[in-house]
Formats: structure tokens, C-alpha cells, sequence
């Protein structure tokens, strides 16, 4: 079985004196670095442009007569159109009814967002300036271009206190939880200690040498369910799955336990390859063993916490 319950963040509070002693550490400058170092993406600011745009739809079955026409509508409306009276124009004549409300204006968009031809005109054009007439599949467009921003990367100075926050916020939660964990084990069995964490039971349901992972545990593995087959009935056991903590308890089982000393063993170079071909053969060997009316198999009751 399986429950769930998160830490709320509202429980962690971070002064701007903790940041400034993490900061003042080197563990603290180092951590504070990786992390912008690893995850260097999340600083980086793509070229974007903001723009307006005036829309004549066209339809897959307008003749080449009716198209002329429409682009017509365009090249007259065109040599009146200024930065200032766009807006007014795009609210009027626009056929794109979803922007012209806000008189034509699409906000900012980076690259990959609008259709190619309306992507590279818009980007290739200079802020304040009005485009010619741009065909796209959706119709005819002129286009107004009022800002742009260039790519950029937010220097590190910028975020460090934001991230070693971050990562004090993190570590009060791991403790938070943990302390909670600790708390319910002392419960006495898992649904008061699903009680204590305002939590409810769920059942994971049968899980045989065959399962790929235990069932409501997400990010779980192959290598969890060896695990699985050597709890003990009775007792409950922490364990964390991919990043969160849960406390397991074996509701039943059929057929016998998994030597531990061997899973460990395996455990030792098994990580998450199920190709191994230690591990395979231990796997088949347990399989031939047990045959399918008595593979091992249990239902075990859990909850999660969150980190």
C-alpha cells in the first residue's frame, strides 16, 4: 500500500541571515556554484521579440482570384499603417479574432513558436519597424515589431542568494520529512502512522520476479522489486524510490524470501541495467525455481513522503 503526503514548503522558513552564512562557507559557495553550473539552462534567456500582426485568412479552397483579392486588401491597407495606429487597424481588419481583441498583439514568442515564414520575417526585422506582406499557410500578414530581447544568460551573481535559498529550503524539507518519517515509525503500525502524516493507505497489489516495478511507487525498479522480496512480515521499512522516501510494510506473500546476501551482492553492481548478465542469470535462476503458480509474489502496504 501506498500514501502519500508532501512537505508543504509553507513549514520551511529561510532568513536572509541563513543565506548569508551558507553563502559565507565554502561547502556553501561550492554547492551554490554546481547547482547553477548543472543546471545552467534554467539562467538562459532566449532571443525573443514582442509583435503585433494584422491576419487576412486565406482557405485551401480560395481560387488564385479570390487569394488576389485578399492580399489586395492588404497592399491597400498597408502605406497607412504606422507604430501608433496598428493596434486600431489589427482591431478592425484582423481576421485572427483571438489577437485582435488586443489589437493584434501576440505578446513575446522565442523561435519554434509561430509558423516559419512569420518566424524569420519577425525576427529578422528591427524593433519599431512594419513589415511587407508575409504569406504563411493561415493567410496573409504585415507585421509590427515593438520590442526584442537578445539571448542572454543571467550571471550568477544575480541568482546566488535565490539558489542558496533554494537549496537551504531543500535540506530543512529532507529534515522536515525525515523527521516525520521517524515520527511515524514510532507510530506503531502504518495506518496510524498514515494518520500522523494526515495520509491515507493505499495497496500496491501483487508484485511477482516479473514486475518491472512496484506498483503505485513511481521510479521505481526491477532492482526494487529484488528488495521487496526480502521484507519480513511485520516490520516496516524506509526506503527511498527515485528521489522520495517511503515507509513499506508486507501485507502477504507466497513462496519464500529472496537470500538478502546475494541481492546484495548483485546490488553491489547492478544499478539499473536490467541487460546485466549477473543479474539475469540470478533472475532466471530464481524464476526456475519458483515456478509461476509459486513465484514469490506480495502486496505491501506504504506511504511516501515527498523530499
Amino acid at each position: 500500500s501506498v500514501v502519500k503526503a508532501d512537505v508543504d514548503t509553507k513549514d520551511v522558513k529561510i532568513s536572509e541571515g541563513e543565506v548569508s552564512s551558507f553563502m559565507a562557507t565554502e561547502k556553501g559557495k561550492e554547492q551554490t556554484l554546481k547547482y547553477y553550473t548543472d543546471n545552467n539552462d534554467r539562467y538562459k534567456q532566449e532571443e525573443q521579440v514582442r509583435a503585433r500582426h494584422i491576419l487576412v485568412k486565406t482557405e485551401e479552397t480560395d481560387t488564385d482570384e479570390v487569394r488576389a483579392m485578399k492580399r489586395k486588401k492588404l497592399e491597400i491597407l498597408l502605406p497607412k499603417l504606422t507604430p501608433g495606429n496598428f493596434a486600431d487597424y489589427a482591431k478592425k481588419e484582423s481576421d485572427d479574432k483571438g489577437s485582435a481583441v488586443s489589437g493584434g498583439d501576440l505578446g513575446f514568442f522565442g523561435r519554434g513558436r509561430m509558423v516559419k515564414p512569420f518566424e524569420e520575417k519577425a525576427f529578422s526585422m528591427k524593433k519599431g519597424t512594419i513589415s511587407d506582406i508575409v504569406e504563411t499557410r493561415f493567410g496573409y500578414h504585415v507585421i509590427l515589431v515593438e520590442d526584442k530581447k537578445e539571448a542572454s544568460v543571467t550571471p550568477f551573481e544575480k541568482v546566488k542568494s535565490r539558489i542558496a535559498r533554494q537549496l537551504l529550503t531543500e535540506k530543512k524539507q529532507l529534515a522536515l520529512a525525515g523527521a516525520r518519517i521517524d515520527g511515524a515509525l514510532k507510530a506503531g503500525g502504518i495506518f496510524e502512522a498514515a494518520k500522523l502524516l494526515g495520509s491515507r493507505v493505499e495497496e500496491t497489489g501483487k508484485i511477482s520476479m516479473k514486475s518491472s516495478g512496484i506498483p503505485k511507487i513511481a521510479g521505481s525498479t526491477v532492482n526494487d522489486v529484488l528488495w521487496s522480496f526480502t521484507l519480513e512480515k511485520g516490520k516496516i521499512y524506509k526506503r527511498n524510490f527515485s528521489g522520495d522516501n517511503y515507509l513499506v510494510t508486507l501485507k502477504y506473500r507466497e513462496g519464500a524470501n529472496v537470500d538478502s546476501r546475494k541481492l546484495d551482492e548483485f546490488g553491489k553492481t547492478y544499478i539499473s541495467d536490467r541487460g546485466n548478465l549477473e543479474f539475469q542469470r540470478y533472475s532466471d535462476t530464481l524464476r526456475k525455481e519458483w515456478s509461476d503458480k509459486v513465484v514469490f509474489s506480495r502486496a505491501m502496504r506504504a506511504f511516501v513522503q515527498k523530499e
